[in-house]
Formats: structure tokens, C-alpha cells, sequence
């Protein structure tokens, strides 16, 4: 959403989230009764909920009213009900069933220090390119922070897990405040990466490379 979203355009976005969410639901539903889930659409799913989210508590949803600020677009009540099943799900130990899906498929395997850096990478990539933080080569400047190929920084970008994983985080973050906490943020992962990174000149606790093995005591 740009800076200068009218009230129209809110609805507007609220309303096409709401169908796609009816959409996607459905294909979920339809695939996990036959057993054949994929990525995409459980990554969908997901990223669904999460946009709606970030759209409910974005400035331009909110305007002053009788009675304080208000909403101009109300979070569906088939997405409000959604998110309330997923939290109830894990206050009782459970995965919810598409993040599940993504797992076991291969997206987001990391381990959850690697995966929150993933996801502010992620969140640098979606504010630079919106242009709220001034930094038309973020890729480069992802890569060389975390010491991974651009290549890899745009796999990241790509995957749907960590384009949830983002979101979640921005919504998380005042508006006004997401572009400083995120450039941050980003320092704190890239040395989460220096210690945990995928690369073999990354270090790790102890003194111990990836692929070196530790000498065992003689004695």
C-alpha cells in the first residue's frame, strides 16, 4: 500500500483479501481431504492472514472518529476466526496445519534464530522496495552483510514461508517505526549468521566450523 491510500483503496484491498482468502481456504480444504498439500497453497493460506493483519493496523485503515480512531476496513470475521483458531491451536502445543505442511515440505527449516533472520532480510527487501528505506540495492547490501550470494538473498525473497515470516514481523512494528527497527534488525542477523549462517567461513559456538569435526580427547 503507498502512503497516499485513499479510504477507497483500503476497502478495496480489505475486500480482494477477503475473497482470496474464501479462495485459498477452499483449495486448502479441497487438497487436505485428498492428501496431496503443496507448498503454495498452504504458503498461500498463510500469507493471507498475515496480509490481512498488516492492512487492519496499517495508518491509512484508521481515521478519527466520534469516539476515537476507527477502522475504515474491519477485519473479515472468516479471517478474525482464522487467526483465533491458529493462536488457540498453539497455546495447546499444536502446529497449526498449513505451517505444518510448509515444514514438511522443505520451506522454513532453519532453525528459528536462522529463520527470524531470513524473515528481517525479507522485511529490508519489502521496504526498500516500497521506498521507505533508501536502498536501491538492498539484495547487494543483504548479501554482504549476511555473507550469502544474491542468489540466495532472492531464494529467500521468493519462498512464500519467509514472505510470511516478514509480514509477521513488520505487523508486529509501529508503521512509522518499521524502517529504523528493521535496518537494526538486520544487523542483529547478520551476526546471527555469522555464527549460525549455511556458509563455511561463518563461525560457530566453541570455535567449531560446519563440516569440522571435533577431536576427541585421548585420554
Amino acid at each position: 500500500m503507498t502512503d497516499d491510500a485513499a479510504p477507497d483503496d483500503v476497502l478495496t484491498l480489505m475486500g480482494a483479501l477477503r475473497a482470496e482468502y474464501k479462495e485459498a481456504g477452499q483449495a486448502y480444504n479441497d487438497l487436505a481431504k485428498q492428501g496431496k498439500m503443496t507448498p503454495a497453497i498452504a504458503g498461500r493460506l498463510g500469507k493471507v492472514l498475515a496480509n490481512a493483519l498488516w492492512l487492519y493496523g496499517h495508518p491509512h485503515n484508521w481515521r478519527q472518529g466520534l469516539f476515537g480512531l476507527a477502522p475504515i476496513a474491519h477485519l473479515p470475521p472468516e479471517i478474525a476466526q482464522g487467526m483465533a483458531q491458529q493462536m488457540v491451536a498453539v497455546l495447546d502445543g499444536e502446529v497449526p496445519l498449513w505451517i505444518e505442511h510448509l515444514v514438511s515440505a522443505g520451506k522454513a527449516r532453519a532453525s528459528r534464530p536462522l529463520r527470524e533472520s531470513y524473515g528481517v532480510a525479507v522485511a529490508y527487501h519489502l521496504l526498500a522496495k516500497e521506498g521507505r528505506i533508501a536502498d536501491p540495492t538492498s539484495t547487494a547490501t543483504i548479501s554482504k552483510k549476511y555473507g550469502v550470494e544474491r542468489r540466495t538473498v532472492q531464494r529467500w525473497v521468493e519462498t512464500e514461508a519467509y514472505q510470511a515470516y516478514a509480514q509477521g514481523i513488520l505487523v508486529a512494528i509501529p508503521y512509522d517505526e518499521q524502517p529504523e527497527v528493521i535496518s537494526l534488525a538486520l544487523e542483529e542477523g547478520a551476526e546471527v549468521m555469522r555464527v549460525w549462517g549455511p556458509s563455511p567461513q561463518h563461525e560457530r559456538p566453541h570455535g567449531k566450523k560446519r563440516g569440522q569435526r571435533q577431536m576427541k580427547n585421548p585420554s
